[in-house]
C-alpha cells in the first residue's frame, strides 16, 4: 500500500497523516497507513561512502551546464551521482534524467527503458517551487509542498500543464519528487540551472535501468547500461559522456 501514490495523496490530504500518530498504538491501524508517512521526516537512505568535496566547484558547475545543454536539446541522460540509493524510488543518484517540456519525452523513455507505452514518467522539482506547479487535492491554497520521496499524486497546475506535458498523466497528476539543497545538493543545483535557462524548474526522473535489469549500482553499471541502451549521454562524477562525441 505504501507504493500506492494516489492513496497516499488522498490520505494526507484528509488528514489522516494526524490521524495516524493520535493511533499510532493500534497495531491493525499503523499497518494501513502508508510507511512513507509513518517515516516522512527520514531523509532517503544512502549506501557506500562518498565524499562530494573530491569534485572541484568548478568542474561540477560546468557540469550542471554541459548537462542541461544536453537536456534542453531534448537528451535522455543517465545520472550517476554519489552513493548508491536503497529505496522503492530513484531519488537523484541513480537516475534517467531528461526535459518535460516535449509530450513525446514520455514515449521515448519508456521506449529506452522498454516497457509499456502507458507507463508515466514522474517530475521532479524544486521544492520552493512545487506549489506553483502542482496542486495537492483539496488544497488548493497550499503554499508550500514537500514530498520527497516520490510517494504522493498532486494534480498538475492548470495553468502550468501545457509547459510540462511529458509528466503530466492522462488524470492530469503527477507523481512528484521535491527536492531542497540540503536533501541532494547536486540535483538542486542541476534543477535551479535548468530553470534558468528554460524557465521550468521540473525534470523527468525515472530509475538508471532498462527492462530486466536491477537499477544501475557501480559505475561500470552505468557504463554498461548507456552503451547497450538508446541513451544519449551519461553524467557520472564530473564528467559528461555524449555517443554523438565519441
Amino acid at each position: 500500500m505504501s507504493l500506492n501514490v494516489p492513496t497516499n495523496g488522498s490520505a494526507a490530504a484528509a488528514g489522516l497523516i494526524s490521524l495516524f500518530y493520535k493511533r499510532a498504538g493500534n497495531l491493525i491501524f499503523a499497518l494501513c497507513i502508508p510507511i512513507a508517512v509513518i517515516l516522512y521526516e527520514l531523509y532517503h537512505f544512502y549506501i557506500q561512502k562518498y565524499d562530494q568535496a573530491q569534485n572541484h566547484i568548478a568542474q561540477l558547475n560546468k557540469l550542471y551546464m554541459q548537462t542541461v545543454d544536453a537536456l534542453a536539446s531534448e537528451k535522455a541522460i543517465g545520472w550517476f551521482q554519489g552513493r548508491m540509493e536503497f529505496g522503492p524510488r530513484a531519488l537523484g543518484a541513480r537516475s534517467i534524467l531528461a526535459s518535460p517540456i516535449d509530450a513525446g519525452m514520455q514515449a521515448r523513455l519508456n521506449d529506452i527503458k522498454d516497457r509499456e507505452d502507458f507507463r508515466p514518467v514522474a517530475p521532479v522539482v524544486l521544492e520552493e517551487r512545487a506549489h506553483e506547479w502542482f496542486v495537492e487535492p483539496r488544497r488548493e491554497t497550499r503554499t508550500s509542498m514537500v514530498a520527497p520521496f516520490m510517494l504522493f499524486v498532486f494534480d498538475v497546475h492548470p495553468d502550468k500543464a501545457v509547459r510540462i506535458p511529458a509528466v503530466r498523466h492522462v488524470d492530469g497528476t503527477a507523481r512528484v519528487q521535491t527536492v531542497n539543497r540540503n536533501q541532494h545538493p547536486m540535483m538542486y543545483a542541476l534543477l535551479c540551472e535548468f530553470e534558468r535557462r528554460t524557465g521550468v524548474p521540473v525534470l523527468v526522473n525515472t530509475s538508471f535501468n532498462t527492462r530486466g535489469e536491477p537499477i544501475v549500482c557501480t559505475p561500470r553499471d552505468a557504463v554498461e547500461s548507456f552503451w547497450t541502451s538508446p541513451l544519449d549521454a551519461l553524467a557520472i562524477g564530473s564528467f559528461l559522456i555524449e555517443k554523438g562525441a565519441l
